[in-house]
């Protein structure tokens, strides 16, 4: 699925670390991305709930999935 529509249609998300989008050198650990609603620690949120300086956006590849 594409990024932006997997954010867009995600039901779930759960917090992880990542570069902080205010400063890239550094790591914040209060990021949010999609998830499963298995996944431990899930919170169930629409993509309008998380705030924009705390989305983690899913990876982007080439990759056929």
């Amino acid at each position: 699925m594409q990024p932006v529509r997997l954010v867009q249609s995600a039901t779930h998300f759960v917090r992880t670390s990542g570069p902080s989008p205010v400063d890239p050198s550094k790591t914040v650990d209060d990021l949010l991305t999609p998830c499963s609603p298995s996944t431990p620690g899930a919170v169930e949120m629409n993509f309008m709930d998380v705030p924009s300086d705390k989305l983690l956006e899913p990876p982007v590849s080439m990759e056929a999935q």
